[in-house]
C-alpha cells in the first residue's frame, strides 16, 4: 500500500475523462479555469498552492460523489469553508471542495437538549443569529466568526476569546456525519464498548479506523501523557489522548482539529449554551507589554469571561481607522498596551461587584496607568470589533516587512506568560526585528507576530530560525506550539520535534488507518512540506511594473496596495456591515475583495496566462465591483478595491480604447444638458424598441429600465437662496438628481431654507464652461 500513497504534486493534472465525470455527476459548480484556481490558491496564511480544480457542491450526494471519484483516481481533495486559515490548512494541490456557497443551512435547533444540527458551510455569526432568537449561543468565537464556518472551526478546533469559560470546539461537538476517504458515509459519536466492538469486526475501512484508533491509544497512552502539554490551549497534532472516557469511545475527538485530513464533515451536531444575562468590560492601560501581562494574571482571580491583550501596533493602526477608532476613544492616556477584561453576571449587581473588586485590586497593584469600566452594550461592541480586527490592523503596518503568522499561536500556562513573553521578545530582538502583539492572555495564548519580509531570502531564513528558537522556548515552558490556529504547514513542519518520534509515528499510523491512499488534505499536521516552501511571495517573486494613472504613494505603490490584502477574508461576511455587496449577492469567492486582489496580484506576478492588466478575464473579475469603497472602511487592512478597479479600467482604456457603452456612461455630464432639452426623445430608450436598441448597441440590459429624464431639470434661479444672514451651506448639484430626480434637490433646498440656512449653489461659471462634476462617470470607465 505504501507505494500507492498519493504525494503532494504541484504539477498534478487530471485527465479529460475525470473532468467530464465531475461535470456530469456533480449538481453543483465545477471549475477548472485559471482564475478560479488562482483565487483559491491562498488563504490567510503565508502560503500559495494552486488547486487542481474547484468544486462547489449543492448536496451531500455531491460531496460523496467527489470523494468517490477522487478515491478511484487517487486525486487529493481539500474541504474548505471561509478560507481564513492562518497555517495553510485550506490550500493544497487538490480538488478544493467549497462548502460555503450552498451547504450553509441550520438544519435543526433543539432547545430542550441544547443542541444544533448544521451544515459545514454555515458561518458562526449566522448560526448565532439564529440561536439568539431562542436565547442560545454556540460558544467558539475566533475573531473570524463573521466568515469562519462550522466545518472550519471543527476542523481547526477553534477557541476564541471566551475559551477560559467555554473551552474549545472539541468540548461542544456531539456528533459528526462524515464521508470517509473511500466515499462511504459514517456517523461519528460517543458509543459504548459493546457498540465499539461491533464496529471493529470485518475488513471495512470503518473497522480499521475503530480498531486502530483504540490500539494506538492503548499503545501510546504513556507517551501521549508525557509529550502532550498539560494546558487548555493545546491544539496541535491529533487528539488521540481524548478518545476513551469511562468505558465509552468518542472518535469525534480525533476528527475535531484534524484539518480535513481524516474525514470530510457534511453535517455536525454541536452543543450550545444560554446567552449570558449581563456583561461588562474593564479596559486597563499600560506603558509596556510585560506589565500588562502581569495584570492579566490578577484578572484570573475574579472569574472573568475573557482577558484580551491588545498591543501597540494595533492601537496605533486603530486610531487611523474610521471603522475601528471608536473602539479606543475611551482611552485616558496614550498606552502602549491595553488589557480588556470581560465579566458576566446573573444580575447587574453581581456583574458590577465583580468589576469593582477587580478594579480595586488592579489599582492597589499600581500596574495600570488607568482603567475604564464599560457597561454600555454599544461601547462594548465597539471594543470587541476593534479587538476582532486585530489581525488585519497588525498587518496594515506599511512596508514590505509584515507581521506574518508563523509563531503567532504559541500557548503556555498563564502564570508563566510574563517570563515567556520576555524571552520571546529577546529572541525577536536578537534576530533583528520587532513584533505585533495581541491575543488571549486569559489562557496564555498571545498572538505574537514578528515582522518579516517574505520577498527577502535573508528574512525567509530568519523566519525559519525564529521558528526553531521559539519551538525550543515553547518546549522549555511545557507549552503548545499551536494554541488555536492549528498546525497546517507552518507548524506541521515542527510536529515531530514538538511531540517526539513515537507520538509522530502514532499520528502517521492514525492517518493511514483513516486515509490509506493519503488523499485527504495531504501534507497537513504530519508529513508536511518545508515551512519555507510554497510561499505566496518568496525571494523569486517578481512583478510587472505599471505606470499608474492614480497616485498610490500613500500605499507605497499600486502593487503594495494590492498586497495589503493578506487573505483574512473579512470581505466574506454576509450578515453584518456592507462589505462586500457583490459577494453578499453571489457568495462567489471571485466576487469578494480578497478574490479580486488575488487575481490582480496573480496577473502582475505572471501567475495567470494573461498580459498584465490588459485582459477581458481580469475585467470580468472586477466587473461586479460597484466601487462603493466599503472595503476601504470595513476591511481592517484598508484594502481599497474601488481605487484599484479604476486603475485597471484606465490601463485597459489605454490599451484598447473606449467602447460605445463606456463612452455613453463616461461622457454623460457632457451631453446631459443637451438631452435634458428634449426629454421626450431621450426617454424613447425606455420603450421596448429603444431598450432593445440600447442592449444591442451599448450592451445595456433591456431587463433593467434606465432612469427617465425629468421634464424639468433642476436649475436654480439664483446662486443663493434662503436667509442671507443664516449659516451658509454649499449645495453641490449632481448630475443624477439634476436630470433624473430634481424633486430630491427641491426638497433639500426647502428643508435647508426652512431651517434658516443660506444656501449657495455650486455651479459652473458659465454656459460654455466645463461641467462642474464629481467625475464619477469618468472614473467608472477609466477616464
Amino acid at each position: 500500500m505504501i507505494q500507492n500513497l498519493v504525494k503532494i504534486n504541484s504539477n498534478l493534472e487530471i485527465d479529460s475523462s475525470v473532468k467530464e465525470t465531475l461535470r456530469k455527476e456533480i449538481e453543483g459548480d465545477v471549475r477548472f479555469d485559471d482564475i478560479t484556481r488562482e483565487i483559491y490558491s491562498t488563504d490567510a496564511s503565508i502560503y500559495r498552492m494552486l488547486p487542481i480544480c474547484v468544486v462547489i457542491p449543492k448536496t451531500v450526494q455531491d460531496v460523496k460523489t467527489i470523494i468517490q471519484i477522487a478515491h478511484e483516481n487517487k486525486i487529493p481533495i481539500l474541504p474548505r469553508g471561509g478560507g481564513s486559515s492562518l497555517s495553510g490548512q485550506t490550500v493544497n494541490h487538490a480538488i478544493v471542495i467549497d462548502f460555503s456557497k450552498y451547504l450553509n443551512r441550520v438544519i435543526d435547533i433543539d432547545t430542550s437538549s441544547k443542541t444544533v444540527k448544521a451544515q459545514p458551510g454555515l458561518t458562526i455569526d449566522v448560526l448565532n443569529n439564529h440561536l439568539k432568537k431562542v436565547n442560545l449561543l454556540f460558544t467558539p468565537d475566533p475573531s473570524t466568526t463573521n466568515r469562519a464556518t462550522v466545518g472550519g472551526v471543527i476542523g481547526n478546533n477553534s477557541c476564541g476569546a471566551h475559551s477560559i469559560i467555554y473551552g474549545k470546539t472539541i468540548d461542544h461537538v456531539v456528533a459528526l456525519d462524515t464521508i470517509l476517504s473511500n466515499g462511504d458515509n459514517h456517523l461519528f459519536q460517543k458509543i459504548d464498548s459493546l457498540r465499539f466492538e461491533q464496529l471493529t469486526y470485518g475488513n471495512s475501512l470503518e473497522a480499521e479506523i475503530y480498531s486502530k484508533s483504540l490500539n494506538l491509544f492503548k499503545e501510546y497512552t504513556d507517551e501521549l501523557s508525557r509529550r502532550f502539554p498539560s494546558i487548555q490551549r493545546r491544539i496541535g497534532g491529533y487528539n488521540l489522548d481524548d478518545i476513551n472516557d469511562n468505558n465509552s469511545i468518542d472518535l469525534t475527538k480525533i476528527i475535531v482539529g484534524s484539518e480535513g485530513t481524516l474525514a470530510t464533515i457534511v453535517e455536525a451536531d454541536v452543543s450550545v449554551v444560554n446567552l449570558p444575562k449581563h456583561k461588562g468590560l474593564v479596559v486597563s492601560e499600560f506603558n509596556d507589554i510585560i506589565t500588562s501581562i502581569e495584570a492579566s494574571i490578577i484578572a484570573l482571580d475574579f472569574e472573568p469571561s475573557a482577558v484580551e491583550h491588545i498591543g501597540e501596533i494595533i492601537l496605533n493602526e486603530a486610531k487611523k481607522s474610521p471603522e475601528f477608532a471608536s473602539g479606543i476613544d475611551y482611552l485616558k492616556s496614550n498606552p502602549k498596551d491595553i488589557i480588556v477584561t470581560e465579566f458576566y453576571g446573573d444580575t447587574q449587581k453581581e456583574l458590577e461587584d465583580k468589576m469593582a473588586k477587580f478594579n480595586r485590586k488592579l489599582v492597589r497593584s499600581k500596574l495600570a496607568s488607568s482603567t475604564t469600566s464599560i457597561l454600555d452594550p454599544i461601547q462594548q461592541s465597539q471594543v470587541w470589533s476593534m479587538r476582532k480586527a486585530g489581525l488585519g490592523l497588525v498587518m496594515k503596518k506599511p512596508g514590505e516587512a509584515k507581521a506574518i503568522p508563523f509563531v503567532e499561536d504559541t500557548a503556555v500556562s498563564p502564570e508563566k506568560l510574563p517570563e515567556y513573553v520576555r524571552r520571546f521578545e529577546e529572541i525577536v530582538k536578537e534576530n533583528g526585528t520587532t513584533a505585533g502583539y495581541y491575543g488571549h492572555a486569559s489562557v496564555g495564548c498571545l498572538h505574537i507576530r514578528p515582522l518579516i519580509n517574505l520577498k527577502s531570502e535573508e528574512d525567509i531564513k530568519k523566519m525559519v530560525k525564529i521558528s526553531d528558537e521559539i519551538s525550543d522556548l515553547v518546549f522549555e515552558f511545557k507549552g503548545s506550539f499551536s494554541g488555536e490556529h492549528g498546525d497546517g504547514i507552518v507548524r506541521g513542519a515542527w510536529t515531530k520535534k514538538m511531540y517526539g518520534e513515537k507520538v509522530y509515528r502514532a499520528f502517521q499510523e492514525l492517518k493511514k488507518s483513516f486515509d490509506p491512499l493519503n488523499i485527504l488534505n495531504p501534507g497537513k499536521i504530519i508529513d508536511t512540506p518545508q515551512m519555507d516552501s510554497n510561499l505566496r511571495f518568496g525571494s523569486d517573486y517578481k512583478t510587472e511594473k505599471i505606470d499608474n494613472f492614480l497616485s498610490f504613494d500613500k500605499e507605497g505603490g499600486f502593487l503594495q496596495a494590492i498586497e495589503m490584502c493578506n487573505g483574512q477574508a473579512a470581505c466574506r461576511k454576509v450578515d453584518s456591515g456592507y462589505m462586500c455587496p457583490s459577494f453578499m449577492a453571489t457568495r462567489e469567492e471571485v466576487d469578494s475583495t480578497r478574490g479580486r486582489a488575488n487575481a490582480l496580484r496573480a496577473a502582475l506576478s505572471g501567475k495567470l496566462p494573461i498580459s498584465g492588466l490588459n485582459s477581458k478575464k481580469l475585467f470580468n473579475v472586477l466587473d461586479l465591483c460597484i466601487e462603493c469603497k466599503t472595503c476601504r472602511s470595513e476591511c481592517p487592512s484598508g484594502v481599497d478595491m474601488a481605487k484599484m478597479k479604476i486603475e485597471v479600467m484606465r490601463q485597459q482604456v489605454l490599451a484598447n480604447g473606449l467602447s460605445w457603452r463606456d463612452r455613453l456612461i463616461g461622457y454623460f455630464p457632457r451631453y446631459a444638458p443637451l438631452m435634458a432639452k428634449v426629454p421626450y426623445i431621450a426617454n424613447l430608450q425606455s420603450s421596448i424598441v429603444g431598450s432593445k436598441i440600447s442592449e444591442w448597441f451599448f450592451g445595456l440590459s433591456s431587463k433593467q429600465p434606465l432612469p427617465r429624464w425629468a421634464r424639468r431639470p433642476f436649475y436654480p434661479e439664483s446662486d443663493i437662496v434662503g436667509d442671507p444672514k443664516g449659516p451658509e451651506v454649499v449645495l453641490f448639484i449632481d448630475c443624477f438628481n439634476r436630470y433624473f430626480e430634481p424633486g430630491n434637490l427641491h426638497a433639500t433646498v426647502d428643508v435647508l431654507v426652512s431651517a434658516g440656512r443660506k444656501v449657495r449653489f455650486l455651479e459652473p461659471p458659465g454656459d460654455n464652461a466645463r461641467p462642474l462634476c464629481c467625475g464619477r462617470t469618468f472614473l467608472s470607465v477609466g477616464l
